[in-house]
């Protein structure tokens, strides 16, 4: 945190103090203004979004013609008191309390006091040059306007009237906030004959009679009206009256708010709206469905995990076969054993046993293989005679390509 001094203005603004007319220490983290006496001509200063709490440094800047304090802390606005110059105050979105210092100010044209903590509106029949005045998200529940002839604008919305301000002697306003209050009716002493009035927000209200609408009505400048989340919009027969007063109007809002509404409960609004969420999901799921099935015929077919796994057993076999695989020289003979024919070439015995003899195991040249499922024969080199006696007659010889021996009852044998 820092101070606002004479110092820090020399550093800011590098221009000396008593000469200097416009400062903008605006979001400087500054949390006190100390004497400003030497800034003897200072008209302008904007010490906005800084966390001041104490601003009596500037009580004797009397040429003061615009101040813009808005987002800080201060508690007080008791140093405007004596600055018969401003046009122009901001102390919006402050912690104040009391705003009668402004009450001598006559030469302010634009007051902004909004989100403090003001209750009651002081005395403002002095302020004859005001044009705008704000005092919006406080806690007001009364003010007094019809002094403020130059007024054209006023905002006293988020706050606690109960009674619709009476503005019959405002001829200049143009700009009326009053929505999120509890106003419910508007007295026809509180309309003048020649307003020209052209925007009008009285949403979120309590307003619920008919009449009221109709001494708007005769309000011919009007061009906005905002009468949303009040009782009567829970009236078709009254919106379809209202639609034709207003014949002259560029917007109007008459929705209703749920959390307003006195015609339809709460608990009948709330299963109402679980109502349509149930219809929305159900047309949610329809599509869904439809979408699920247009993607099943157009996507091609994935090979899934377990597709793949079953892809995968079968090269490891086909793998394991290759390796069985015995490519025999030219001058190279098989010999099976006579009782493996007896099983018509199905490369078992009787007890289901490899059919390899012992003998075989023992040859030199290729090795015997064995496998208990795939009915391999026993294989062994032999040098290449004439004819050999027993069942099988003559020698197979002169075999060039490869044989595979272990297809079992698939084979050629």
């Amino acid at each position: 945190m820092s101070t606002l001094d004479v110092d820090t203005v020399t550093r800011v603004a590098e221009e000396k103090p008593e000469v200097l007319k416009k400062l903008t220490v605006r979001d400087k983290d500054i949390d006190f203004i100390d004497d400003l006496s030497a800034c003897v001509e200072l008209e302008r200063l904007d010490a906005s979004q800084n966390a001041i709490e104490e601003a009596s440094g500037l009580k004797r800047c009397l040429k003061l013609t615009w101040l813009n304090l808005a987002t800080n802390k201060l508690t007080s606005m008791h140093f405007v008191y004596k600055m018969k110059n401003l046009t122009v105050l901001n102390i919006g979105n402050n912690l104040v309390e009391d705003m009668s210092p402004v009450s001598n100010l006559t030469k302010l044209k634009a007051l902004i006091l909004n989100k403090n903590r003001i209750s009651e509106v002081c005395d403002l029949h002095k302020l004859k040059s005001l044009n705008t005045l704000v005092l919006s998200h406080n806690a007001i529940s009364d003010i007094d306007v019809s002094s403020l002839g130059a007024l054209t604008k006023l905002q006293l919305s988020h706050n606690c009237l109960r009674k619709f301000p009476d503005i019959a002697e405002n001829g200049e306003l143009k700009q009326l906030s009053l929505n999120d209050n509890k106003i419910h009716k508007i007295p026809a002493r509180c309309i003048g004959d020649n307003m020209r009035l052209e925007i009008v927000d009285l949403g979120k209200n309590e307003l619920n009679l008919l009449v009221s609408m109709k001494r708007l009505s005769h309000i011919h400048s009007l061009r906005q009206l905002n009468l949303r989340g009040n009782e009567l919009c829970n009236n078709e027969r009254y919106l379809s009256k209202i639609r034709k007063w207003f014949t002259n109007l560029e917007v109007l809002d008459t929705r209703p708010f749920a959390e307003t509404s006195k015609k339809t409960p709460l608990k009948e609004q709330r299963d109402s709206k679980k109502r349509k969420q149930r219809d929305l999901d159900i047309e949610d799921d329809d599509d869904s469905e439809k979408k699920m099935k247009t993607e099943k015929k157009m996507k091609p077919l994935q090979e899934s995990p377990a597709m793949n796994g079953d892809k995968s057993k079968k090269r490891r076999k086909k793998d394991a076969e290759a390796k069985r695989e015995v490519v025999l020289p030219p001058d190279t003979a098989i010999r099976l054993n006579k009782e493996d024919l007896a099983n018509d070439g199905s490369g078992t015995t009787a007890t289901g046993q490899s059919p390899v003899s012992s003998h075989d195991q023992k040859l030199k040249g290729v090795s015997a293989l064995k496998e208990k499922k795939s009915g391999v024969v026993a294989i062994k080199r032999v040098k290449k005679k004439g004819k050999h006696k027993g069942a099988m007659g003559d020698v197979i010889a002169d075999i060039s390509c490869s044989v595979d021996v272990g297809s079992g009852i698939g084979s050629s044998w």
